[in-house]
């Protein structure tokens, strides 16, 4: 009986599973920035170690800038207060607010917002948001790999200046005078 069981259950689950299919990528688990960067070479701007676009709107232009965590560390220095957004451009739901009204949020705070993609989809990055500086890209030939929690986690390390700075999967990083304060799912904990 027990054989019989484990032979329909086994049967079931692999005809379910034939229902399933993989519709898209792998994003979130890798960065895809050849992908991006083929589709839309334009788009991506390497600065280098150049502060040019720390604090430049982008009024007419969607651009990407592409950084390593200590380069985008010496942006923030130049602020009393900032908020850092790991931005997922997929991630739908409570804790993966719209950039528009992260935004207005930070605005009312007085606070400067600085959103880094943590993967990369060409689609996206290219809608027009209505933010106060560019999207920061991660350099992920920088890091040397194209796997999103590695390179995400040497970001964060040469951002906060700290080794396996403790984020707890929260997105929301929020600093004063350059120096991270504490990790929070929603800007109502800043």
């Amino acid at each position: 009986m027990k054989r019989l069981l484990s032979i329909t259950f086994l049967s079931l689950l692999l005809s379910s599973c034939a229902l399933i299919s993989i519709n898209g990528s792998f994003q979130g688990l890798y960065g895809y920035y050849e992908k991006a960067n083929k589709q839309c070479p334009a788009l991506f701007v390497h600065t280098g170690n150049s502060l040019e676009y720390c604090n430049t709107k982008p009024e007419d232009s969607t651009k990407i800038i592409i950084r390593n965590g200590t380069e985008l560390k010496k942006c923030i220095e130049g602020f009393d207060k900032v908020v850092v957004y790991l931005w997922s451009p997929k991630c739908k739901g409570k804790f993966c607010p719209a950039l528009d009204l992260l935004q207005k949020r930070c605005d009312e705070k007085n606070i400067a917002l600085f959103i880094v993609a943590e993967y990369y989809d060409a689609k996206l990055m290219q809608k027009k948001y209505h933010i106060n500086r560019f999207i920061t890209g991660i350099d992920t030939k920088y890091y040397r790999t194209n796997r999103t929690s590695k390179y995400l986690l040497h970001f964060i390390d040469d951002l906060t200046g700290k080794s396996k700075t403790p984020t707890n999967n929260n997105r929301i990083l929020y600093f004063e005078k350059g120096m991270i304060v504490k990790a929070v799912k929603s800007m109502d904990e800043i």
